[in-house]
């Protein structure tokens, strides 16, 4: 990417560096056919080209924001610098710019910047969802005990007797023991 960089800035520079010949085209197509051709065609050109270069920009940052936003460490990470990541590719000529996975290596560079930060990010972020995930694991009840339930309403034959020997109708015992089981 240095490599495209610098090669987009020396032309710019190349270009800017020649001295502009005020001469109609006409004059100097017997000299120079082909400069004059590219003249032309560069004068004629230019603007779709830029409009071209501008629009494929635009959906280049879209679609390089879309793909990293789809995981969701990295989405967290884009909000917090997409506006660095556009003020490093402002600088960037447009022939850069438009080209496919631009922003998506600027987000890298951005990124390799806040090193120390996106790693703690990261590792809070793992720590979270194994807290989560460790938390779904135990389906477990807070007791192992068996949950205590209503025994039939009658009594057993021992209890009969135990309430015969105390001398008290079964109605009563029953009434008592419930009390007593239960609380209520």
């Amino acid at each position: 990417m240095l490599g495209t960089l610098q090669s987009a800035a020396a032309q710019r520079d190349s270009a800017a560096a020649k001295p502009a010949d005020d001469r109609p085209l006409a004059e100097r197509i017997a000299e120079d056919p082909e400069g004059v051709l590219d003249e032309h065609f560069r004068s004629r050109m230019g603007p779709l080209y830029n409009a071209y270069l501008q629009n494929q920009d635009g959906l280049n940052r879209q679609l390089d924001f879309e793909r990293i936003a789809r995981e969701p460490a990295d989405a967290e990470m884009l909000t917090k610098y997409e506006k660095e990541v556009d003020d490093f590719m402002r600088d960037m000529p447009l022939e850069v710019r438009a080209r496919p996975g631009s922003y998506a290596r600027a987000f890298k560079f951005v990124l390799a910047n806040h090193l120390d930060e996106v790693a703690d990010m990261r590792a809070d972020r793992k720590a979270k969802e194994r807290e989560a995930r460790e938390r779904g694991a135990f389906v477990e009840g807070p007791s192992g005990a068996v949950p205590r339930t209503r025994q039939p309403e009658g009594l057993s034959d021992l209890e009969k007797q135990v309430a015969k020997g105390l001398g008290i109708p079964e109605d009563e015992y029953r009434t008592w023991k419930t009390k007593s089981q239960f609380g209520t």
